[in-house]
């Protein structure tokens, strides 16, 4: 959701400060990635998962650092492939940068099951334990682009 995506952008990023003027909100991923992609939008930016971004080729994922003294560190396990030699399945996510908290722009997701003490509860307790904490669970969690618990997998 792209309201959600410019929230942590202010909150993350810019702080106090408010977005410039000159700013252009879009509503969607593909609609951000045309805008940025063409040569007449020079400086174009956009926050969006890592999932995302990833598989295209047109754009490419900023390395970034924490702080203005440390590394910079890319989004990128092979740092990304310029755009003419590119295919989206070259690129892969730096899994390690995300599970350490290397990379600095990233945010948890969380599971919030109903706890009325009652089926819904159940359900979604059996779901974590019987399935996403698997070994299984955990290699879909993968390979859906997300950090899965374990880097094992």
């Amino acid at each position: 959701d792209s309201k959600r995506n410019d929230r942590f952008f202010q909150y993350n990023v810019l702080g106090t400060e408010k977005f410039s003027d000159r700013v252009i909100f879009v509503n969607d991923n593909q609609q951000a990635f045309t805008k940025i992609s063409d040569k007449n939008n020079p400086g174009g930016i956009y926050i969006t998962s890592a999932t995302e971004v990833i598989q295209h080729c047109e754009v490419k994922a900023l390395s970034l650092s924490r702080y203005s003294s440390n590394k910079l560190v890319s989004l990128y396990k092979n740092q990304g492939k310029p755009s003419d030699t590119c295919s989206p399945s070259q690129n892969q996510i730096n899994f390690d940068a995300f599970f350490n908290g290397d990379y600095p722009l990233s945010r948890r997701l969380f599971i919030v099951i109903n706890q009325n003490r009652k089926e819904d509860e159940q359900v979604g307790e059996n779901f974590i334990q019987n399935f996403l904490l698997t070994d299984e669970g955990q290699k879909l969690i993968k390979k859906a682009g997300f950090i899965p618990l374990r880097l094992s997998y």
